[in-house]
């Protein structure tokens, strides 16, 4: 028996933080991607892509996001392909993850890690529909987009936010009286 101090250290790590991909540094001119924290009802909560646009917007804002905020949305007349700012340094969640390295990546079918957080960096727990009526590459579905996104009649392609392959984006066709997120970039 030996009789002598013995001093042992114990490191505790959350099982979240053994999970989490390292995060990186976000250079100022990349993209910030996040899902909204609340769900909304098209032709309600917002009336077309301006409105959408200004949901967006208003949420970035609120929380002291800088910049320009788009949904990743799609019309009868225009889509991300056409009206987004296609952002060569990258697009990244709120958390600093790479999502991708720059619009190729992001429209070539999948991400580099899913768009999980919120405007809060908060991660979405469970899987949510998206409202996009957008396909993978960027360009609109070619349905009715819930009427231009004023009402909530038909139905719409939605993405699902807990996925990083081509259902991101383009995962369903659901109602659109049923509620669902949106997909914020800054510009």
């Amino acid at each position: 028996v030996i009789n002598a101090p013995i001093e042992f250290y114990v490191r505790c790590m959350t099982i979240s933080t053994l999970l989490e991909p390292p995060t990186v540094t976000v250079t100022p001119l990349a993209s910030t991607v996040f899902v909204t924290r609340s769900p909304y009802m098209a032709g309600r909560d917002f009336e077309g892509l301006a409105g959408a646009d200004a949901l967006c917007q208003g949420i970035a804002t609120s929380r002291g996001l800088p910049g320009t905020y788009k949904a990743w949305l799609s019309d009868s007349t225009e889509s991300p392909l056409t009206r987004f700012t296609r952002n060569p340094n990258g697009y990244f969640d709120r958390r600093g993850r790479l999502i991708a390295s720059n619009w190729a990546d992001l429209t070539d079918g999948s991400l580099q890690t899913r768009v999980v957080y919120n405007e809060l960096g908060e991660q979405i727990t469970r899987d949510s529909s998206v409202y996009t009526g957008t396909k993978i590459d960027g360009t609109g579905d070619g349905g009715t987009y819930c009427d231009n996104w004023s009402l909530s009649t038909s139905s719409i392609t939605k993405g699902f936010s807990h996925r990083n392959n081509g259902t991101w984006t383009d995962g369903l066709q659901e109602g659109c009286n049923f509620r669902s997120r949106l997909y914020c970039f800054r510009q």
